[in-house]
């Protein structure tokens, strides 16, 4: 449950709280929330189709901010994943991915923009894409988390294990959660 913002969506003309998820097809139905005044948007989108979108926010975070060479960025499993973005008043804001097959999935490449930072962006995105690991059949889902964001990861109920590892010159760690 989201406590900063009252963050409430509709579904079929029905409100209803938080860790409501009904996705009949493979990729779950676009939402609006409502937080406070303001409109918050979720968009799926599959491999490159609306890729530029996903690609403003990472951008902005993993190049401009920590210095992640932009060759980097984009890499093999983009064309494969599902893509979230959230906007705010039609901005997008934050965004991760979720790849994998069968019940083994990851979840990667989730940021935050640095101005929408502390306003449960993060834990929203998080949220959503484990509920869309559930629904396509995940019973483990695993991410490398950067070792800063290793308590933001705990939180969504991953736990680390394995070595530390480098990915992009920055340190990382292996996390996972079972989830079935």
């Amino acid at each position: 449950m989201f406590c900063r913002y009252d963050l409430f969506f509709s579904f079929s003309g029905n409100t209803c709280r938080f860790g409501c998820s009904n996705h009949s097809s493979g990729i779950p139905s676009n939402k609006t929330y409502l937080r406070r005044i303001e409109l918050v948007e979720i968009r799926w989108t599959k491999g490159l189709d609306g890729f530029d979108e996903v690609y403003q926010v990472r951008k902005e975070v993993f190049i401009g901010e920590q210095d992640v060479p932009e060759e980097l960025e984009i890499d093999e499993i983009d064309p494969i994943a599902t893509h979230i973005t959230l906007f705010e008043n039609n901005i997008p804001v934050a965004t991760g991915r979720l790849f994998g097959k069968n019940d083994k999935y990851y979840i990667g490449r989730v940021c935050v923009l640095s101005n929408s930072r502390g306003g449960g962006f993060g834990r929203l995105v998080m949220k959503e894409l484990i509920n869309k690991g559930k629904h396509e059949g995940a019973i483990e889902i695993h991410l490398s988390s950067q070792i800063q964001a290793m308590d933001f990861y705990r939180k969504s109920g991953f736990c680390e294990y394995g070595e530390i590892h480098y990915d992009a010159g920055i340190t990382h760690m292996w996390m996972r959660m079972c989830v079935a």
